[in-house]
């Protein structure tokens, strides 16, 4: 039987090291996927953290939260109903609104960035689209020029097209 030479354990020593970084490449790539669907999971939750803390500050408020109650029934709240608000409900009513399509931003740039899957932008834009033009979900448009960025209003726009809003 003859001895390995240098050049025989050299070529081992590559091949188990090339077995050794394919093998780290692998836990790499598994680690990354893990990873990406904590920060997706976390994002998602932030979102539903704060739409529960909106709610949860509307039923602070007696008369907000009588408004909110009639806003969740069949047609919702009509111009009159609006009109007829003392001014402090009807401040109250604009800045959720101004909250709710700030909460759809964030929903939207957490989108962009990929920490929010197809799916669940999905869903959101159907909530987007369904509240467009609902006076109770939509604050006075200088408010939204004001406070929402170009890029989501024109998203916005673009994306409820199709669905005979904007």
């Amino acid at each position: 039987m003859t001895r390995p030479n240098l050049q025989d354990a050299a070529s081992i020593a590559e091949i188990i090291s090339s077995v050794a970084v394919l093998a780290t490449l692998i836990s790499l790539v598994v680690e990354i996927r893990e990873n990406t669907s904590a920060v997706r999971a976390s994002s998602y939750q932030d979102l539903v953290d704060g739409r529960i803390e909106r709610y949860y500050a509307m039923l602070e408020h007696d008369g907000l939260a009588k408004t909110f109650a009639r806003v969740l029934e069949p047609g919702g709240l009509s111009e009159d109903d609006f009109s007829a608000m003392d001014e402090t409900t009807r401040a109250q009513m604009r800045i959720s609104s101004l909250t709710y399509w700030l909460e759809m931003e964030n929903a939207f740039i957490q989108y962009r960035h990929g920490t929010l899957s197809d799916e669940d932008w999905g869903h959101y834009v159907e909530r987007m689209c369904r509240n467009i033009g609902r006076r109770q979900a939509e604050p006075d448009r200088d408010l939204l020029d004001r406070f929402l960025s170009r890029s989501f209003l024109t998203h916005r726009a673009r994306a409820c097209e199709g669905a005979g809003r904007e």
